[in-house]
Order: structure tokens, then sequence, then C-alpha cells
């Protein structure tokens, strides 16, 4: 039966045989399998020593990550392509009715899709939907 995987990680060539590019179509050229939206970044870690957090299996992800910090161009949104006009998968129906809320219209600084929240207020008045 087909299958896809999402695969989310971190690579580390320790003795610099690999650029962005050049692992990106590894990824990419394996016949046998289908890619699609592969991104690949890379960071220059400085010399290499074996005490080096990033040597052992299973290394906190912070250990990675604090290379890309400011400078990743990829997003953690899960929003397809990152698309802010890509509609959203849902089907929503509506379940409460709050009146008399603060309500705060968050915007992905990334992919720019907008979020709602709101907050409950001393005489905020709540009505639940029955199915």
């Amino acid at each position: 039966m087909p299958k896809i995987f999402k695969i989310q990680g971190y690579f580390i060539d320790p003795i610099d045989d690999y650029t962005a590019e050049e692992l990106k179509i590894l990824l990419e050229e394996n016949y046998s399998i289908i890619s699609h939206h592969i991104k690949v970044e890379e960071q220059d870690i400085g010399e290499w020593e074996d005490d080096n957090p990033l040597n052992y299996h299973n290394c906190p992800e912070s250990e990675c990550e604090k290379y890309f910090k400011g400078e990743s161009k990829m997003t953690k949104c899960q929003h397809i392509e990152n698309d802010p006009k890509t509609l959203d998968p849902c089907i929503y129906e509506e379940i409460e009715v709050h009146k008399n809320v603060t309500v705060r219209v968050n915007k992905c600084k990334n992919c720019g899709h907008i979020e709602y929240r709101w907050e409950r207020q001393p005489d905020t008045i709540s009505e639940y939907r029955e199915d």
C-alpha cells in the first residue's frame, strides 16, 4: 500500500562533504520515492570537536536549532506551502457563541496566516450549540 512520510530533523556533516543544494538533490533523486517540498538549509558550526553535543545520537533539538536562530527561512507553520491564500483544510462547525469578550487578531509574521483569540470578561455571556 502506498505511504507518505513527513520527515523533520537535522543532518550533521562534520567533515564538510555536502552543501545544502547537494543534500537536497540526494533527498529528491531517489526515483522509487516521489518527494515534494524539500527544503534544506545549512549553517557553519565552527571547528568540529568530538565532545560537541551534535556528535551524540538524540542530542537535544535545542542544540541543533541554536545554529538557525534568527537565520532560518523555514517556518513551523502548518499551512500548505506557507501560502496565506491556501484554504484551511478543516471543516468547521459553530459550537459556541460568546458575547462581551475581547477578541485578538494575530497574523503570522512568516506566512501571513490569521488566527483569532478571545478572552472572557466579567460580563461575558456564553451560548452553547446543541447537535
